[in-house]
């Protein structure tokens, strides 16, 4: 597995994780023999702690499948952000 580009780290509650600008918290769905026990939720807030409390729930088989939404979330809106080149031509387009 290569470096994540936004790494969960541990809080002191138990089993909730959070990464380092805040903007995703991840932790164990539910306990016990619900059909989601052994999931995670991950919390995504894109717009850090804003007032009109816009936020993206996603739920993951593990803390490495969670670890990765977070990655491909982050990536998303970096890198994978840029404009792409267009690949028609706008010349002679009615």
């Amino acid at each position: 597995m290569t470096e994540p580009l936004n790494p969960l780290r541990p809080t002191l509650a138990e089993g909730t994780w959070f990464t380092r600008d805040a903007r995703f918290l991840a932790a164990p769905y539910l306990f016990g023999k619900h059909r989601r026990a052994g999931h995670w939720l991950i919390e995504f807030h894109p717009f850090g702690s804003s007032p009109n409390g816009v936020v993206l729930r996603v739920t993951a088989a593990d803390r490495e499948h969670a670890q990765q939404v977070v990655d491909q979330i982050t990536w998303a809106l970096t890198d994978g952000a840029r404009p792409a080149i267009s690949a028609t031509p706008t010349k002679g387009i009615l």
